[in-house]
């Protein structure tokens, strides 16, 4: 709860109190009577809880983002690919920016920037990608108010894209002469069971049934 106090040098009673994120705030409440005064910092306070609900910095967005990795068992490497691609993300808009100050216009000037220092369009893909994972993680607490997709620059829209086809069976009786023997078998299980090499070095004799 907010609290008054007497500033040397001030006729007023001025509020204190803390924010949501910790931090401490004073401002003036222009009051001289002490019951009135808190009121006003009463009020002063709830709009500031307000402002902060409506309201989210990059900085609190990726650490959103980083809490949510760590939650979910990202390894080591994942948790400082994110470190270094927030860290150039912030240090071009700033880590107190408001998310929602962050549009297409925006995150094309990150683009250019980027790429006229020398860094790769797949690399700038990538850490605007971590943004836009970010940008959802602070939408899920109601505090971004758009469409992170929106803000995806035109120059990396088909940068880094796979085509991909499923081969045709001549196709794939053509890989599996063209493979070495010992692989051949590997190659049909892959074809007829759909398993992963993985999930296919784990299958045992007591897990095939044979009618």
């Amino acid at each position: 709860m907010a609290k008054t106090f007497k500033r040397k040098g001030s006729p007023y009673y001025w509020a204190e109190g803390y924010g949501p994120d910790g931090s401490r705030w004073r401002e003036s409440t222009k009051q001289k009577n002490k019951r009135r005064a808190q009121v006003v910092a009463e009020s002063i306070e709830q709009r500031r809880i307000l402002a902060a609900r409506d309201s989210c910095s990059l900085a609190v967005a990726f650490e959103m983002l980083r809490q949510f990795k760590a939650a979910n068992g990202r390894s080591k490497s994942t948790m400082e690919i994110l470190r270094l691609k927030a860290m150039n993300v912030m240090t071009f808009f700033g880590a107190g920016t408001d998310v929602n100050a962050i549009d297409k216009q925006a995150a094309s000037e990150y683009m250019m920037h980027r790429l006229t220092s020398g860094v790769s369009k797949s690399t700038v893909k990538k850490e605007l990608r971590e943004l836009r994972q970010a940008l959802d993680r602070a939408r899920d607490a109601g505090m971004y108010h758009a469409d992170a997709r929106d803000m995806w620059p035109d120059g990396l829209v088909n940068v880094g894209t796979v085509k991909s086809r499923v081969l045709s069976e001549d196709e794939a009786f053509a890989v599996l002469r063209l493979l070495p023997e010992r692989w051949r078998d590997h190659f049909l299980c892959y074809l007829y069971l759909g398993v992963r090499r993985s999930e296919l070095y784990r299958i045992f004799g007591r897990d095939v049934k044979l009618w």
